[in-house]
């Protein structure tokens, strides 16, 4: 998909991900269930910033998909849609 793009679109998407703001203070105010999916070989948002992000929030998980870079919905959707399915579940019960 990436390698269907503009070049001038893929330039302007990757400049607006370099200038936007940390979003790392606002994570402790999310107080809701949250999943948290990131493949294995993600190189845009790796596992150590899938883990931080769980660290700051409450009540969240993380899922690792194995062998999926920056889009598991796509590249694994059957793990994804596992693990989704699985945290739809966990929230039902909790309610």
């Amino acid at each position: 998909m990436m390698q269907r793009c503009p070049a001038q679109g893929a330039a302007d998407a990757l400049r607006v991900r370099a200038e936007r703001r940390d979003y790392v203070p606002v994570l402790s105010k999310l107080d809701l269930p949250t999943l948290i999916v990131v493949g294995s070989e993600d190189a845009f948002t790796p596992i150590a910033d899938a883990e931080l992000m769980q660290r700051g929030i409450r009540n969240s998980s993380v899922v690792v998909v194995e062998d999926a870079g920056h889009m598991p919905n796509m590249e694994k959707p059957d793990q994804f849609n596992e693990a989704l399915k699985s945290f739809l579940a966990s929230i039902g019960k909790k309610n």
